[in-house]
């Protein structure tokens, strides 16, 4: 679970910065932010979800 709570602060981080870059009208910059977290964010999740399906496999064949 403690995943989750990494992806939120990614991703509330850079939801903060890119809101600033909006401030400055820097449209690219909050754009490039965005997608930056969604990636990371993403990556987490998948890599989460390979471990916990090789848990449960593990513990499957005990």
């Amino acid at each position: 679970m403690s995943h989750y709570r990494k992806m939120y602060h990614i991703l509330f981080g850079a939801i903060a910065d890119a809101l600033d870059a909006l401030d400055h009208l820097d449209i690219g910059t909050a754009k490039e932010i965005l997608r930056g977290a969604h990636c990371c964010t993403e990556e987490i999740y998948i890599s989460q979800g390979d471990r916990d399906a090789a848990q449960e496999e593990k513990g499957a064949k005990e």
